[in-house]
Parts: C-alpha cells; structure tokens; sequence
C-alpha cells in the first residue's frame, strides 16, 4: 500500500491526500477533518495543532510519532475533547466509527464515549490509582459507573484482563498501590482501561518514567493485547524504536502538523522526507 503525503508540506493548509483504498468511512475509527488548536500563553497564541486531517483506521495498531511538544498530546486531548483551560479547538472535526462529531456531543454522550469507547492510558498513568483503596474497590467503581453487573462477574472480568498484561489477579486485586511496582501499577491500569470494553485504547506515552527492561516488556504486551483482542488501538510516543515492531501503520508529525502517514514498511523503506528519515536513522 502506498505512503500517504502531504501535497504541499511548506503550506498552511496541509491536508494529507488520503488513500481511499485504507480509509473509506466504513473502516475509520476515528476521522479527523481540518483540525486546528491553539493555546493562550502570555506571549499570545500558540498554534498546537495546523489544519490537521488524518483518520485511524479499525483495528490496526497505529503509531502517533514526533519529537515532546509537536502536539501529539494535544490531538488526544481533541479526541477526547478534553481540553486544558487555555486551549482552544479553533476549527474542525472529529468523528467517532462515521458517526456523529465527538466535538458537538452532549457533556454526558462525551464522558460515556470516553470510558465506554475510546479508553485512553496517558502518561504516568499509575500516579491515577487512589492510594488508600485497593485495586478490587476500585475495578469495581470504575465499572459500576456505567454499567450494571454483578461483583462476580467483574472480578471474572479484570481478572481475565489482569492475566492478558501477565499480573496474578489474586496479588493484584487483593493489593494497595503503593505494593505495586510502577510497570504492575501501569500494567492494572492498562487493564482497568479494558474493563468497559472500548473499541478504541489510546496509548500516550504509556513508558515514561519506567525503567528499560520494564517498556520492554509492556511494548511486548501491548502487541499481545491488539492480537488477542483486534481493538484499533494507537500509541503516542517520541520513539519511532518502540513502535518498529508492534504497530503495523505509522503517523509522524512534526511542528503541529502530520505529514507523513503509511503502512510500517512504507514508512520504514519508502519515506522521502528527511525529518522520518531522521527518525529512522537516530
């Protein structure tokens, strides 16, 4: 399948010349039109994210690359519509299997796409666990908020997810977090995110701050993950190295723009433009 590019990568209005043959609306996730963000900081307004269309196709494993502060976090906060106070979704579209625009649901279809959807494990994630509840509480909480089961059932449940990221379910369930390791902690939130079974799990640099051995082995997992349960997921990170091997399609971007986009081996053998040839070579 050939790499998708920008027509005009100098230019302000920098859609990508889409391949119909992968992203026909039938097998977009998530589709992006024109999307442009900004935030207010005290020297004026900084533009985060430049008329960006791109679209993440159903159940393939996608990578979102680029340096810290390309904007990267910024187009998951948009997905989310989760924006900070001082950042502003100027224009554009954001929507959900074809569907209707993630940017003008209702406050609470928003908060249920978010949990029951599109599940998201942002950086340092394990900092999220409540520390005076054990791990069993707060499963429970997490899927009694929006759904009716039984305790039985969701113990059968995150159990199952606690052995798919390789955790014994009796330690962990029966632990407080502060007995965690940081890769179990982030390990039982990844499988927290999976209680509500979304369609989509966003990864935002899922590895920071963990030790090498330690992202090893979740890069290993998050690939076992997508193989078993074929969700669309896609992973935010600076590390092209990290993805190399689990994700079969690739985005990078660079100065709040995505200008490249293609299949892994397009990417890694085809690319033409120096900043993803850098990348590569690094």
């Amino acid at each position: 399948m050939r790499t998708e590019r920008m027509a005009n990568i100098g230019k302000r209005d920098n859609k990508l010349e889409i391949d119909r043959g992968n992203g026909s609306m039938d097998t977009q996730a998530i589709n992006i039109e024109d999307l442009v963000v900004d935030f207010e900081v005290r020297e004026g307004s900084l533009r985060a994210v430049d008329h960006i269309s791109w679209h993440i196709l159903k159940n393939r494993f996608t990578g979102l690359i680029g340096e810290s502060g390309c904007g990267k976090t910024t187009i998951v906060q948009a997905i989310l519509n989760t924006m900070p106070p001082n950042g502003y979704i100027r224009q554009g579209k954001i929507l959900f299997n074809g569907g209707k625009d993630i940017l003008s649901l209702k406050p609470e279809e928003q908060r249920r796409l978010r949990w029951e959807k599109i599940a998201t494990v942002f950086q340092a994630a394990q900092n999220s666990l409540n520390p005076v509840m054990k791990i069993s509480e707060q499963m429970l909480d997490t899927v009694l908020a929006h759904k009716k089961m039984s305790r039985g059932e969701i113990f059968k449940k995150a159990s199952r997810l606690l052995k798919l990221v390789r955790l014994e379910p009796d330690h962990v369930l029966n632990a407080y977090p502060h007995e965690l390791s940081g890769g179990m902690k982030q390990r039982t939130i990844i499988a927290m995110s999976l209680l509500l079974d979304p369609e989509v799990l966003i990864l935002d640099e899922p590895t920071t701050a963990l030790d090498l051995i330690t992202q090893f082995h979740l890069m290993e997992m998050f690939g076992d993950i997508h193989q078993k349960l074929g969700i669309t997921m896609m992973i935010v990170t600076h590390d092209i190295s990290t993805v190399a091997k689990i994700a079969d399609r690739v985005a990078i971007m660079y100065a709040a723009k995505i200008f490249e986009v293609g299949d892994i081996e397009d990417i890694f053998y085809h690319s033409r433009h120096p900043y993803t040839i850098g990348l590569i070579n690094a």
